[in-house]
């Protein structure tokens, strides 16, 4: 796809920031991620937005109970 869209030459950071699965012999990545990034250009992680959602959630739970100043 990446081929396809001229963008071939992006290849290794796809492959490093996406980090496809095995299925016998072939290495897949998944397909919504990769249109994503053909369309918009640009990396984007999984968790995108909720990422930081998460990290303040586990930190309210890491810290429950202890007194706030």
């Amino acid at each position: 796809m990446l081929d396809y869209f001229d963008m071939k030459y992006k290849i290794e950071e796809v492959r490093e920031w996406y980090n496809g699965y095995i299925f016998g012999e072939s290495e897949v990545y998944n397909p919504w991620s990769i249109v994503n990034y053909v369309r918009e250009k640009e990396i984007k992680g999984i968790l995108g937005k909720c990422f930081r959602k998460i990290l303040f959630l586990e930190n309210m739970l890491n810290h429950a109970g202890e007194k706030c100043l």
